[in-house]
């Protein structure tokens, strides 16, 4: 529930700052969501992988992006290796929940298959 939190305390004590997309990107920073902006990205990717998270599928992923990635790419590339990580976050995601019997939101599986429609998109 922390992601709705925030969302809803970042637009009551920041509302200057806090218009519909920066209140979506905290909203959807856990799960993802069908129609991910490229701020919904960027902010549930950099959750997922910061620094101080230690479990396997974090070290994992933070790997795979910064090996991936460099100043050399055209936008294109970077975008496909952007889209490629978080199909990556969800498809461990979504193992991991289902290993362990627990709930995995429809929000996030929606999210998991509007990614790779777009790294489909992009792919071809």
């Amino acid at each position: 529930y922390h992601a709705f939190t925030g969302a809803h305390l970042a637009k009551a004590l920041f509302p200057e700052s806090t218009d519909e997309k920066v209140f979506d990107a905290i909203t959807y920073h856990t799960t993802g969501r069908r129609g991910m902006t490229l701020c919904d990205m960027l902010l549930y990717l950099a959750d997922y992988i910061e620094d101080t998270r230690t479990f396997e599928d974090c070290v994992r992923l933070r790997r795979y992006f910064y090996d991936g990635i460099s100043k050399k790419m055209t936008a294109e590339e970077r975008y496909k290796h952007l889209l490629s990580t978080l199909l990556l976050s969800f498809d461990m995601t979504v193992k991991n929940l289902t290993d362990e019997g627990a709930y995995i939101d429809a929000v996030t599986l929606d999210a998991r298959e509007y990614i790779k429609e777009e790294l489909e998109k992009h792919t071809n």
